[in-house]
């Protein structure tokens, strides 16, 4: 792989700064600081017994998750993370089993698409997917699919100890570029001297899709031709027959699947050195559009001590992720579309597969025959890192630590040639791309006092390295009339950045009463060999006691009131690798230069209070906040053969919100316990300056999603339209329905995201042995495509142009589609309730003692259990659109993809 150069470089480089950092040791003092990143926010020590802790650390409101405070359920990190905090969204790529999640945090990933910064155990996590859909030679196995691997979906949950999420520069600024997003910090398993001890887990359930497919619908003509009743109508054909057909129906092998895994992690040691080491694997098989997603991890933490003075951590991770999928070309897309869309008839030897067929939801071919053509996609990830941790004096400390991150993809797409066709083409394509982020950090910091005051000066340099390459290769096999012929073509691209951050903070505390402290941030990015102009970056936060707990009002424990304001500024790798790629890409020739890059920058200013109530042990916090983002964009004013033109133009999007969260112990008593906890989310957001004017960047006909000052980013604009039976046919034919023309007067501004988030989660104990869990969440406040059924009614197989009995307002909706002219009766709104999740667990000392175990748990859970909205879609969670700004209208088609899927496993864990 291409690591092993970088590798040996930065070991050399590592080792002298060790060598420094030891003689800073012989200093003196005592005290040993725990192996960490030193970013981290400190934090207090927490009740594991409630999901989520609110801490006040800083005047940033940070979050807190304790895995091992929840039931013991197989989920990804993305499913720990859904509905669990106030302003962080979860969105499942696909909805498939085994596709991963995109997160947002205050709906700040959605201009770039871009997700949070993710840190294990000081490892910054790379995520290869900024790449992806950039051109076409991206990898397209998954491209198309939006099944790329996401870096928060390849950290095992089982090994978590504790997740930290830092929303927005506020809180995340000290971090640097890459936080412009969020910061999610895992801290896994902390490793145990001592004698081994271990736990070793299993899991087995079933799955399937959570909602109902459409059925497909025609009216046909005596000759076998569709007849829908507006050509009927027309004098076109006459009506004889009626074809339905409902896709994917439960004869289909994978319709339905099964899924399970094993999970094992042990910790020991021999005298102060400590190991622990954990491994875990799953599969999910027979959900469309998969036949297989398997996913295997395996990490390993080392701790030695040195004396009283250091402590040396190393840690390691790997993952490897594969998915097979029963279809060609663009895969789960010609899937579920062709189902969708397809005519109402089976492929069989009197009517073959053809482009207008479908054989239970398969495009061209059998399953078995798609099932045959193997793998498509295979994902390894890896991460390394050590860190050295030192205690000069009782006043000064030093860290050292050096770490790789980084991704092997190989994708592969297949098109199979289609029966029955004069000519017949068999195209396969492979992508290969690694993606690897080195990382040099060092750390000094200095503790004082001055009377009741305790502070922390803090001076920190980072140098990260970035590297991305992929190689590409196409093969073409055409057959004309037996003969047949090849063509081929390859390519290379590569990016290369490195950045060097140093970061100065000062903090101070006067004991539980207040906090305040500052910082500034430094960055030099060098693009290859070009430098790109630096960034400077500062945050304060301030938290003050507004209530002494001894003089507190009856009932209220504590009272702390919390600010904090921060800005991150930097350039993010898509945009990079736009600069890089952009002009050669479609203009051959003379063409002007790029203008120079500037970089993305977000401002944030937050302020809100915690309280704390002792009746029912009632912690509430309350945060309003306020964010701007300013995004530059190299857009193209004009082309032509020999040249293009380019300008840079800057979008800004200002954010506003109001978080709310709580929890509460309503009984604790010793044969019962209720837990129960919940947030709130507002939020909205509003283009500010936008100077192309308005801009369309995705939706389909008469439905565009678009950029215009003074509206949410991406609103919907809808074409009005009017319809009349004229002549009382009781039909609604093309003619009857009219539209507005005039682009400029369409209503615009419906958002086309969640701003509105709730969730509620609630545990009950039982004679602390029987646990029962739920978890309710709520998404609204935007409005959704239901693009399957548009795209049925486009290709003329909806009910409401082919039943004469459907209203005549379905009728001139289902028109409108059908003549390509508007899909906009067809935006609905997405407010949803979710039953999220429904556990059942059990622990039993008598059978544990039965197995020689140390404990024994049986749970059995249920996710995606029940979904309630209006929306009458597949599923309004999967129909959001995509991230990022993709200018363009994309193929309606594309858009297609699986609800949520269901899922019921039993798992059992044991430790000894």
């Amino acid at each position: 792989m291409p690591v092993q150069r970088p590798f040996l470089r930065l070991s050399r480089i590592a080792f002298c700064r060790a060598i420094v950092a030891l003689v800073i040791w012989n200093l003196g003092g005592a005290g040993v600081l725990a192996a960490q990143d030193s970013s981290v926010v400190p934090l207090p020590d927490s009740s594991r017994s409630t999901r989520s802790v609110l801490v006040e650390s800083s005047g940033a409101d940070v979050a807190v998750i304790f895995p091992d405070s929840l039931p013991d359920i197989p989920r990804t990190m993305g499913e720990l993370l859904a509905a669990r905090v106030p302003g962080l969204f979860v969105q499942r790529s696909t909805g498939a089993a085994g596709a991963s999640s995109w997160i947002s945090m205050r709906d700040a990933g959605a201009v770039q698409g871009l997700e949070p910064l993710v840190i294990v155990d000081g490892v910054r996590r790379v995520s290869s997917s900024v790449f992806y859909g950039i051109f076409d030679v991206a990898p397209i196995a998954l491209r198309g699919e939006r099944l790329r691997p996401s870096p928060i979906d390849d950290i095992p949950v089982d090994q978590v100890e504790r997740v930290e999420i830092l929303r927005g520069p506020a809180a995340a600024a000290r971090y640097g570029r890459d936080a412009r997003y969020g910061v999610i910090v895992v801290t896994t398993r902390h490793p145990m001297p001592g004698r081994a001890r271990f736990r070793v887990s299993a899991t087995g359930g079933l799955a399937g899709e959570e909602a109902s497919f459409p059925a497909n619908f025609a009216k046909l003509a005596a000759y076998g031709a569709t007849c829908p009743n507006p050509a009927a109508a027309a004098g076109y054909c006459t009506q004889v027959s009626t074809g339905t057909y409902t896709v994917l129906r439960d004869r289909s092998p994978f319709r339905t699947g099964a899924r399970g895994g094993a999970n094992f992690d042990a910790t020991g040691g021999i005298g102060p050195v400590a190991l622990a080491f954990a491994a875990s694997h799953d599969r999910v098989e027979g959900v469309l559009p998969m036949d297989g997603a398997d996913h295997t991890t395996a990490t390993a933490r080392l701790l030695v001590p040195f004396g009283e003075r250091a402590t040396l951590s190393i840690n390691a991770q790997t993952s490897l992720r594969g998915v097979s999928q029963p279809a060609q070309g663009w895969s789960a897309l010609e899937v579920i579309s062709g189902g969708i869309y397809g005519e109402p008839i089976d492929c069989s030897p009197s009517t073959p597969c053809s482009a207008n067929t479908t054989s239970h939801g398969y495009w061209y071919g059998t399953p078995e025959y798609l099932a045959s053509l193997g793998p498509r996609h295979r994902l390894q990830h890896f991460s390394e890192g050590a860190v050295l941790d030192i205690d000069a004096t009782s006043w000064l400390s030093w860290q050292s630590s050096i770490s790789f991150d980084g991704t092997a993809d190989h994708g592969k797409r297949v098109d199979v040639p289609v029966p029955d066709d004069q000519y017949k083409v068999l195209t396969r394509s492979d992508v290969v791309s690694h993606t690897v982020r080195s990382t040099l950090d060092e750390s000094l910091r200095a503790r004082w006092a001055f009377a009741d005051l305790q502070a922390t000066t803090m001076l920190a340099l980072r140098a990260d390295r970035d590297q991305w390459h992929e190689t590409y290769a196409a093969y073409s096999y055409i057959e004309h009339n037996g003969v047949m012929s090849s063509s081929a073509s390859w390519g290379l691209n590569e990016l290369k950045d490195r950045r060097t951050t140093i970061r100065l903070e000062q903090r101070a505390d006067a004991g539980d009463r207040a906090t305040i402290g500052a910082g500034a941030v430094w960055a030099r990015t060098k693009l290859g060999t070009t430098t790109l102009r630096s960034t400077l970056d500062g945050f304060a936060d301030a938290s003050v006691r507004l209530i002494d707990p001894a003089n507190a009002p009856s009932g209220l424990r504590s009272l702390r009131a919390r600010t904090a304001v921060g800005q991150v500024s930097g350039y993010d790798p898509r945009s990079l690798a736009l600069t890089v790629w952009v002009p050669p890409l479609g203009f051959p020739g003379t063409q002007q230069e790029m203008p120079p890059l500037r970089a993305q920058r977000a401002l944030e200013l937050e302020g809100g209070i915690d309280a704390e109530f002792a009746p029912v042990h009632l912690q509430i916090s309350l945060t309003a906040y306020r964010r701007t983002d300013s995004e530059p964009y190299v857009v193209i004013i004009a082309s032509q053969p020999s040249a293009a033109l380019y300008g840079t133009t800057d979008m800004r999007r200002r954010l506003t919100g109001v978080e709310m969260s709580f929890g509460a112990t309503l009984v604790d008593g010793e044969r019962v316990r209720w837990v129960s906890r919940g947030h709130l989310a507002l939020t909205g957001d509003r283009v500010t300056h936008w100077s192309p004017g308005t801009r369309v960047t995705g939706g389909a006909n008469g439905a565009p999603q678009i950029i215009q000052e003074g509206k949410s980013f991406r609103s919907w604009k809808t074409a009005p339209s009017s319809w009349s039976d004229a002549n009382g046919d009781g039909i609604i034919s093309v003619s009857e329905v009219s539209y507005a023309g005039n682009f400029d007067l369409w209503p615009a501004g419906a958002p086309s995201r969640p701003t509105q988030t709730a969730a509620l989660q609630n545990s009950i104990t039982v004679m602390r042995s029987l646990t029962v869990g739920a978890q309710l969440d709520y998404i609204g406040g935007h409005k959704v495509l239901d693009i399957a059924a548009a795209a049925q009614c486009l290709a003329q197989t909806c009910r409401a142009i082919n039943d004469a009995g459907t209203s005549l307002a379905e009728q001139a909706r289902g028109v409108s589609a059908f003549s390509g002219s508007s899909v906009a009766g067809y935006v609905q709104s997405g407010a949803t309730v979710r039953l999220r999740e429904l556990s059942v667990g059990f622990g039993s000392e008598r059978l544990a003692s039965l197995a020689h175990a140390g404990s024994l748990r049986f749970t059995i859970a249920a996710r995606n259990v029940a979904t309630w909205s209006r929306y009458r879609g597949l599923d309004p969670e999967i129909d959001l659109p995509a991230p990022g700004m993709e200018i363009g209208q994309p193929n309606l088609y594309s858009a297609l993809y699986l609800p949520n899927t269901r899922q019921l496993t039993a798992r059992l864990t044991l430790a000894y």
